[in-house]
């Protein structure tokens, strides 16, 4: 009897949930429900379409700031194109412009060249020219050299004491003063126009009838060195035209050393220095090689 007690309660309980059970399963609740579900995904499914949205408009944002940036750039590059261009075009019209100068100097090109060339001609035929006068006049002067090889000259005999025969007082004056006997004197007179008292007397200009003779006097009268007459210096020296005299002129400075250091030395024809030094000889061609020489002698001179 005891336990119907209990199986009456647990049958209430058991009604109770039917109970509940019954509630939940009826028409209403079930389309409650389902309303409920159909907004939660339509609610789901439209975040989902916000979120997209949002990223499909950055993405574009994003293109469209790359495409800004892109255009940017390439204006940048558009307008550094034209400028290069610009420059480009400047050296274009530059060198038309040169081109254009350059053609129309064309012809003053022509012509200065060819003005060129005729001063290197003229030159050339000219420095042949005076090649030719040089060999020309050293020709002349040693064809009136040649001319002048049976001359003396005669230095130091008063105005007057020749009288009218020139020649028999040179020949006599030779005879004595110098000791060289029967020589012949085809021509002689005095050099330049008459001279003042005051003024030093003229020299002659003699002609011997041969070389021989011109030359027997012209030792013998540098062997006897000091000849007087009348108590005067007088001095015999080869004819010699004005070129050549120019250029032995041009030795005198060496010469003088010579004669202060008693060295023999001489003049071969035309202006050719020889001179005699410590038993050997020397040729000099030009003053400066003579005047090396001198230096050198200075030099050992100092040393000793």
């Amino acid at each position: 009897m005891s336990k119907q007690p209990k199986n009456s309660g647990s049958g209430k309980s058991s009604t109770s949930k039917q109970s509940k059970i019954t509630d939940c399963a009826s028409p209403g609740n079930v389309a409650a429900q389902a309303s409920t579900a159909r907004l939660t995904r339509v609610e789901t499914d439209d975040a989902r379409k916000d979120s997209t949205l949002e990223r499909v408009i950055e993405k574009l944002e994003d293109m469209c700031r790359s495409v800004e940036r892109w255009r940017a750039e390439m204006r940048a590059e558009i307008v550094a194109l034209r400028t290069d261009l610009g420059g480009v075009e400047r050296r274009i019209q530059a060198a038309e412009a040169r081109i254009s100068d350059t053609e129309d100097e064309l012809p003053e090109l022509r012509e200065l060249k060819a003005l060129k060339a005729e001063v290197a001609q003229i030159r050339e035929e000219n420095a042949q020219l005076l090649a030719e006068n040089a060999t020309i006049k050293r020709k002349l002067i040693d064809l009136e050299s040649r001319g002048c090889r049976k001359n003396l000259r005669l230095e130091g005999i008063p105005e007057g004491e020749e009288r009218a025969d020139v020649e028999g007082f040179l020949e006599s004056l030779i005879q004595e003063l110098v000791e060289v006997p029967q020589v012949t004197i085809e021509w002689a007179h005095r050099l330049g126009a008459i001279r003042g008292d005051a003024d030093p007397p003229r020299g002659f200009i003699m002609r011997f009838l041969n070389f021989r003779d011109k030359e027997r006097v012209r030792r013998a009268a540098r062997l006897k060195k000091n000849i007087q007459y009348k108590g005067k210096k007088i001095y015999f020296a080869q004819d010699l035209l004005y070129p050549i005299r120019q250029q032995r002129a041009e030795f005198q400075r060496a010469c003088k050393e010579f004669r202060r250091r008693k060295l023999r030395h001489g003049f071969a024809f035309p202006a050719t220095l020889l001179l005699t030094y410590e038993g050997k000889k020397y040729v000099f061609k030009s003053p400066t090689e003579a005047e090396s020489l001198l230096k050198k002698m200075q030099q050992s001179s100092a040393k000793d």
